[in-house]
């Protein structure tokens, strides 16, 4: 097992539908003789906070969130201390609709997991300090921990992977690498969750999809 603490300055999150939003956070120090810079990060999770509506991000269809986006704004919210009582909400929501965002058991596919959306849920409770064991009804942790590929699995060993029985296997590294995140931010990570992730570094330093 091996603890990993994330950055301090870099917060990388998983956006809706793979996309993918960054979220940098700078300390400002200026000279005596500059003037102060504005906190670009709290203005920038405060209008974000404006386009909440009842603790969610509207998505395309009317009525319903977009999750992903949800979830970025909570950890915008928690990293800034920009409006606390927004984050109380976003989280309330999100308790109540974890099914909505890691699984397809609104598609008629009951028990399917999407790795992605459950990594991010866990890591959006560990930022927002809830329980993740005890988010709303679910253990997000080993929701996470169930996803991880176990010894027989050859290279995939280690690789947070969706629980599915048809369809596609969406899982990347934006998912593995927020599970790694959540998982020692809450506890221990498996060591095979942090070998299959740095297996995705090429040689010039970046990581592949």
């Amino acid at each position: 097992m091996l603890g990993v603490r994330p950055p301090v300055k870099i917060a990388a999150v998983l956006g809706a539908g793979g996309s993918f939003l960054a979220v940098c956070l700078f300390t400002f120090t200026p000279s005596a003789a500059a003037a102060p810079q504005p906190d670009t990060a709290t203005a920038a999770a405060r209008w974000q906070a404006g386009e909440l509506e009842s603790g969610g991000i509207p998505g395309f269809s009317p009525g319903q969130s977009d999750w992903g986006l949800t979830i970025d704004t909570l950890i915008a919210l928690k990293a800034t201390g920009a409006d606390e009582r927004a984050a109380d909400e976003v989280v309330a929501n999100l308790k109540t609709h974890v099914r909505d965002h890691n699984s397809n058991d609104a598609w008629g596919e009951p028990g399917q997991r999407v790795s992605g959306a459950t990594a991010k849920l866990l890591y959006a409770a560990v930022a927002a300090g809830e329980d993740p064991t005890k988010f709303g009804k679910y253990d997000l942790r080993q929701e996470t921990l169930d996803l991880i590929a176990g010894p027989g699995s050859g290279l995939e060993k280690g690789r947070v992977k969706d629980k599915i029985t048809s369809g596609e296997d969406s899982s990347n590294t934006f998912g593995q690498s927020l599970a790694v995140l959540g998982l020692a931010r809450s506890g221990d990570v498996p060591q095979s969750a942090v070998d299959f992730l740095m297996d995705q570094q090429c040689a010039t330093g970046g990581f592949r999809l």
